[in-house]
Order: structure tokens, then C-alpha cells, then sequence
């Protein structure tokens, strides 16, 4: 993760790279998730918040002698560059598990499908403060970061949602990942100080203020366990939960019921009965949290957050011993809000096989929060967790320097 402000870091790796100094930034935020995991594939309902850790990039029109737009991409986390025909990139395997290039090469074809004109030649360097592979949306916030750029230099004049959708475009046909469209609507439309409760069937967004949650903390807690979603085990789940769909004969997962898994359960068979289960509970939950938001009511929050990570973890079989025992850990910590300070509630989030946990912390016990899990990690694992509280930010824009 880098260590320095994002910005000065992409501006002076632009001047270094370049020799020249960069017209327009764009910022793009990373995103923790508080409720509705792996429903954004299915049509479901998912509640976000972007973060005030992004990826920023600075770039600007450059001049070259070549026939065709020459887009040069410097990444300073990976101090490493790409250079890429606008005009030549296509879709198709050969992009799978290319890192952030991926990223890069799909936004950039993204953009020049939906652009009633050929892109230019643009310079740009990027760096991100996201930790990759925390569950974070380090991808996303590239993503989206990248189109808003190139969006602005170009003139394309994109709102929110077509800059969405471009950068899930790009994960999805060139890194691979069959993702819906949360992480990168979150990042494209988040409102500071609310999360945002996506309907994933429409796309349409209501923002939810966290107002309510009052001085309670929302700390990440990064297991530096890494995933890679493009390893085959997201793509199962995505594929499982199809499957299931197929079956119970609904146009979408997030239209079925407990009574129709269970009328269903022996053509399910266990592991997509598990997928159907659990998507059909999380929607409920995510509805569940948004009352408990609104009504003020801080310990209804606990046992949803609890009851989604027990999904997840026996249901959908996508947590980990590591994150299982950080939730057992930071909810040892003590009661809810009214008795002693404590936690109240924590969660795995991300798409899981590692990444993070999410927890909701009276102030006062932040301290003990975290020397609960680390102690706990250390002691059971080796591993030394990061953990960091997060506050819900704006999402994408760019700007003239």
C-alpha cells in the first residue's frame, strides 16, 4: 500500500515519467461493504460505503508519432508501465490474471466502445492508498479512477453510471472476474457521511445516512490473508448461484424464498442450496439494517452483521479460519452500546478467501478491539492483521489542475 499522499505521489511520478506536467486528476474511493455480500451477481441488495482511501490519477493529452492513440499508463505502487494501442485492445483470455494492466487495458476499451469518437493519446501516472487484496475494491477504485480520467480528457462527459458501468466492463472482460455492479457503482456514486443501498436488479441507489451511527467507529480489519478472485472460487459461486437460478425457475436468486429453496432442496443438491439460502437471507438483511439505521436502533446491528457472516461462512463457504476467528475475537471485546463499550457487531466483507472484516466499535473500545485480534492472530496464525478505521467519502471526480 502506499505510504505518501496519493495525488503528490501520481503528480510527481507523472513529471519523472513524462517530463511534463499533468491537466487533469481524478479520484476514485475504495469501498468496504456493511451488509450484502455476493447478492450484487444475483439482482440482489447490497449496502456500501466508499472509503476515504482511493486511487488517484493525473494525466494528460500527449502528442506521439505513431499512427494510432497511444494510451501510457504508470502505475507507482507497481512502479511499472503499459503502453497500449487504444484502437487494438480486445476482450478475451489472454488479459486473465495480467494484474492491473488488466484493469487498464479494459477501461481503456470500455471507453472507446461507448465514445462516438477514436480516443487520443494520453499520458497518465496513477497511485492508490487502497490495500490490494484486503477486500477493499482496490480494482474498482483503479477502474473507475481510470474512465473518470480519460472520460474528462477526452470530453466524453459521462455520468456516474455509464463511468460504472465502463469500469465493471473492464473486470469483467479483461480481468476476468464475474462481478456485479456494486464496487464500482459505489466508488462512481457514493454521497460522504451515507452508504449506499444498491438494488442490483435496477441499478438504482437510495444513499443511507450513517449519521445514526453517531460517534461508533467503523473499523477494516485486514487479515493480509490475500485473495485472488480470478483463482476459480468467486467464478464457482457466480456460476452456482446461476445454476440455482436455473432451477428454481425465478428470473433472478434475489426473487426466491425459503419455501421455494426448500420445496427444491434435493434437485439443489447442498452446495447450491447453501448459495440459495444464503442469498435469500442477506437480502433480508440488508433490509433489516437499513430499518435498524433509521430507527436508531444500534443493537439490532450485532446479530444482522453476526447472522451474515454465519452465512457466509457455512452457506456460502467463502470466509476463512482467519476471519472466523477475527470476528470471534473483536466481538469478545465486549457488549453494545448501553451496557459496557464494546463491539457491536463484525463481519467478514469483500468477496472473501481472505481480505477483511468490517466492525462496528464504540470509540472507547477501539484499542482493545484491535490488541484483541492481534493477540488472537499471532497466537492462532503467525499473522499480524491492519487494522484502521475508515469514514464514509464521496465518490469519483475529476478535476483541472
Amino acid at each position: 500500500m502506499l505510504r505518501t499522499d496519493p495525488l503528490a505521489a501520481a503528480s510527481e511520478a507523472f513529471a519523472r515519467r513524462f517530463g511534463a506536467r499533468p491537466t487533469h486528476a481524478s479520484n476514485a474511493p475504495g469501498r468496504v461493504n456493511l451488509i450484502g455480500e455476493h447478492t450484487d451477481y444475483t439482482g440482489g441488495l447490497v449496502l456500501p460505503m466508499a472509503i476515504d482511501r482511493s486511487c488517484i490519477c493525473v494525466g494528460a493529452a500527449a502528442s506521439n508519432d505513431a499512427s494510432a492513440p497511444l494510451i501510457r499508463v504508470w502505475s507507482e505502487n507497481e512502479c511499472s508501465q503499459v503502453d497500449l494501442d487504444a484502437e487494438a485492445i480486445g476482450p478475451g483470455a489472454s488479459w486473465h490474471g495480467r494484474g492491473w494492466t488488466s484493469y487498464v487495458a479494459g477501461a481503456i476499451a470500455a471507453l472507446r466502445a461507448i465514445a462516438d469518437r477514436p480516443l487520443r493519446s494520453i499520458d497518465i501516472a496513477l497511485a492508490s492508498d487502497v490495500p490490494l487484496g484486503a477486500g477493499l475494491s482496490s480494482s474498482a477504485a483503479l477502474e473507475v479512477s481510470i474512465v473518470s480520467l480519460i472520460s474528462a480528457i477526452a470530453g466524453l462527459d459521462l455520468d456516474p453510471r455509464a463511468l460504472a458501468r465502463a469500469a465493471r466492463a473492464a473486470e469483467r472482460g479483461y480481468a476476468g472476474v464475474p462481478c456485479g455492479i456494486m464496487d464500482q457503482l459505489v466508488s462512481a456514486c457514493a454521497v460522504e457521511n451515507h452508504a449506499l443501498l444498491i438494488d442490483c436488479g435496477d441499478e438504482t441507489t437510495t444513499p443511507i445516512s450513517l449519521g445514526t451511527l453517531g460517534d461508533t467507529q467503523i473499523i477494516v480489519i485486514d487479515s493480509t490473508v490475500k485473495h485472488a478472485l480470478v483463482s476459480g472460487e468467486y467464478q464457482r459461486r457466480a456460476e452456482g448461484c446461476t445454476e440455482a437460478t436455473r432451477i428454481l425457475g425465478v428470473r433472478a436468486l434475489r426473487d426466491a424464498t425459503h419455501a421455494l429453496v426448500d420445496r427444491h432442496a434435493d434437485s439443489l443438491g447442498d452446495e447450491f442450496a447453501g448459495y440459495a439460502r444464503h442469498v435469500v437471507t442477506e437480502n433480508a438483511r440488508v433490509a433489516a439494517f437499513v430499518t435498524a439505521l433509521a430507527s436508531r436502533d444500534l443493537a439490532a446491528l450485532g446479530p444482522i452483521m453476526h447472522a451474515s457472516h454465519a452465512s457466509l461462512r457455512d452457506d456460502f463457504h467463502v470466509s476463512c479460519p482467519e476471519l472466523d476467528a477475527i470476528v470471534e475475537a473483536a466481538m469478545s471485546t465486549g457488549g453494545h452500546r448501553g451496557g459496557s463499550p464494546g463491539v457491536i457487531g463484525c463481519r467478514m466483507t469483500g468477496g472473501g478467501f481472505g481480505g477483511s472484516a468490517i466492525a462496528l466499535v464504540d470509540p472507547d473500545a477501539v484499542e482493545a478491539c484491535i490488541e484483541r485480534v492481534e493477540r488472537t492472530t499471532k497466537d492462532r496464525f503467525g499473522i499480524a492483521p491492519r487494522s484502521f478505521v475508515v469514514n464514509p467519502s464521496d465518490g469519483a471526480r475529476a478535476w483541472l489542475l
